[in-house]
C-alpha cells in the first residue's frame, strides 16, 4: 500500500521535466491575500518582486493540490503571510520532511521560505 507522502512524491519525481520553466524563473513568491495595503507593500519589499501570486484562502488546500509538489521538484517557495498562516505554512512543510526557514518582518507577518533542502 502507498502511502499520500509516498504518492506526492512519486508524482512530483514523475513532472520533474515540465520543472525546468519553474527553476530558470526562480523561486515561486506568494503573498497573503488578506494582507493590508500597508502589510502588502512590507510584503513586496521583503521578496523583492512587485507583483507575488495571490495565496488562495485555503491554505491548506494548496498546499495539498499544487505547492507541495512545485517544492518537491525543487522550486523554492517565499511566501508573506500573516502569523497564522505562517505557522500553518511550517506544519505542512515540516510534516513533508521540506526545509523551512521564517522571519519576522512586521509584528504580525512573516516571511517564510520552504525549499526541499536546507
Amino acid at each position: 500500500m502507498i502511502t499520500r507522502r509516498e504518492l506526492l512524491v512519486t508524482t512530483g519525481a514523475i513532472s520533474l521535466a515540465g520543472s525546468v520553466k519553474w527553476l530558470r524563473e526562480g523561486p515561486l513568491r506568494l503573498v497573503d491575500g488578506q494582507l493590508s495595503e500597508e502589510e502588502l507593500s512590507i510584503g513586496k519589499q521583503a521578496m523583492g518582486v512587485a507583483r507575488p501570486r495571490v495565496l488562495q484562502l485555503d491554505l491548506v488546500r494548496e498546499w495539498r493540490d499544487e505547492l507541495h509538489s512545485h517544492v518537491a521538484r525543487g522550486v523554492e517557495i517565499v511566501a508573506v503571510t500573516r502569523w497564522d498562516k505562517a505557522l500553518v505554512f511550517r506544519e505542512l512543510a515540516r510534516e513533508a520532511r521540506f526545509a523551512t526557514k521564517q522571519e519576522r518582518i512586521a509584528p504580525s507577518l512573516f516571511r517564510t521560505e520552504v525549499s526541499l533542502r536546507g
